[in-house]
């Protein structure tokens, strides 16, 4: 007999998504072809939300384990997002690398036309490969219904049972359909949540990590001992000759500049571990290394200005460079004393 199954209340709440683990430092301070970082906020809410609507569907169906799985079309396989519910012998809540191929499991390939299934060991043939499965695996019976987004297939959504005093039916398969249409949707609206965050880290014209990335990485820098940060260095770069490139051939030519200084100052910096480049408004912009201190920061700098003018014509970035050394306090300390070191070199460049 089917039960009735609703959305977790938290699920259907836009803004309850339960308590995430610290947050890890990304990295999306690059330009838009090597190297945007994921978006750990929008995907930490996907994860909240996929296990509570997995568990709330396990309570649902009185399933013993209940698993979401992401389709991989080239490989034909299948990987483990997560479990819920028993998870005894090597079941793991989020395995960290388990992927099945669809044709390890009779009817599985149903899937790709749509279809779902549910098979029980009380009502079928001792010989039906469906339940030869079942009995290999201890399953008393099972149920699976694909997850579509739009019209591609993105996973599927597997409930399982042991207990032969709860076996899973055909009314049970309509509310695990259910189940995947709204996982569906939840997945749907975490990637548009990721759009929209990554968006809100990323400066529009050159993809580079705008003045909030830039703030954020800052402050962990600053929130160390002082002893801990004297290996960073931050190089402030300014595009000389901008304006007059946006007054004599227009404000197009004047983009196009500023997109060759920030691949050249990304590719400079990626010659180093732990980087970041950053536009922090108009012609300047910042790179943050964490660690090395003045022998990265030369040789990156040195990089960037001659990959720049290999891009045109009397072409150049005037860059001034600061450590985090104990003297300086504030991240807006830090960025000052770089800042005038750049205009420094920039009314050098004017002369």
């Amino acid at each position: 007999m089917g039960r009735k199954w609703r959305p977790p209340r938290h699920a259907r709440s836009r803004h309850s998504f339960g308590r995430s683990p610290p947050r890890p430092s990304g990295n999306p301070g690059r330009p838009p072809i090597p190297g945007a970082a994921p978006n750990w906020t929008a995907r930490q809410r996907r994860v909240d939300e996929l296990l509570g609507t997995a568990e709330h569907a396990r309570r649902a169906l009185q399933a013993s384990t209940v698993t979401i799985g992401r389709l991989d079309h080239e490989t034909a396989e299948y990987e483990t997002l997560l479990n819920v519910g028993d998870l005894s012998g090597s079941k793991e809540r989020f395995p960290a690398k388990e992927r099945h191929s669809v044709g390890d499991q009779p009817g599985l390939d149903g899937i790709f036309e749509g279809h779902g299934f549910v098979r029980a060991t009380d009502g079928g043939r001792a010989d039906d490969p469906g339940i030869v499965s079942l009995y290999q695996r201890g399953l008393c019976s099972e149920a699976l219904w694909p997850i579509n987004i739009g019209d591609s297939l993105w996973g599927l959504v597997i409930a399982t049972t042991r207990a032969e005093s709860n076996i899973l039916d055909h009314d049970d398969l309509d509310t695990l359909r259910l189940v995947a249409t709204h996982i569906a949707a939840a997945v749907s609206q975490a990637q548009r949540i990721a759009e929209f965050e990554e968006l809100a880290l990323r400066d529009p014209l050159t993809g580079l990590g705008n003045r909030r990335v830039l703030d954020e990485r800052l402050q962990d820098v600053f929130s160390r001992p002082p002893v801990d940060r004297q290996d960073v260095a931050v190089v402030m770069c300014d595009v000389d000759g901008l304006k007059i490139v946006n007054n004599d051939e227009g404000h197009a030519a004047g983009d196009s500049l500023l997109v060759d200084a920030a691949r050249s100052l990304a590719d400079a910096a990626d010659t180093v571990e732990n980087s970041k480049v950053c536009r922090i408004g108009g012609d300047e912009f910042c790179v943050i290394l964490d660690g090395g201190r003045m022998l990265s920061a030369h040789p990156v700098t040195d990089l960037a200005l001659q990959l720049f003018a290999k891009t045109g014509h009397n072409r150049s970035l005037s860059c001034g460079i600061a450590l985090a050394s104990a003297d300086i306090l504030t991240q807006g300390d830090l960025l000052r004393r770089s800042g005038e070191k750049a205009c420094l070199r920039s009314r050098i460049y004017r002369r």
